[in-house]
């Protein structure tokens, strides 16, 4: 039973959260397009543009925020792999330590 997790799987969410990052400034970008290509004109397609405009901002906020989220988890998986060397040291020290009390008692 593993009790620390695997760091490849780690690494994989924090691609994909990436890749979701990306796609909402993606989509950002493209509703604000798409807004501004409307031949529109008039105080509600204004007031339309505006609210387009709070949401990709809102698109964009939350792909920091996935951004963040995604380095944190690299972070973790960077930690992890450090607890991984110190348990794998302490095992090999432990072997050690047995292996020279086998020898010692004549084991």
């Amino acid at each position: 039973m593993a009790v620390l997790p695997d760091c490849a799987s780690l690494e994989t969410v924090a691609r994909q959260m990436d890749g979701h990052g990306e796609d909402l400034r993606g989509r950002a970008s493209r509703l604000l397009a798409a807004a501004e290509s409307v031949r529109w004109r008039s105080p509600a397609a204004t007031t339309f543009r505006a609210d387009v405009h709070d949401l990709a901002v809102a698109f964009r906020r939350a792909a920091g925020e996935i951004d963040d989220a995604a380095h944190a988890l690299r972070r973790h998986a960077a930690a992890v792999r450090r607890a991984e060397a110190v348990v794998r040291a302490a095992e090999h020290a432990a072997m050690a330590a047995l292996r020279g009390v086998e020898h010692v008692l004549g084991f």
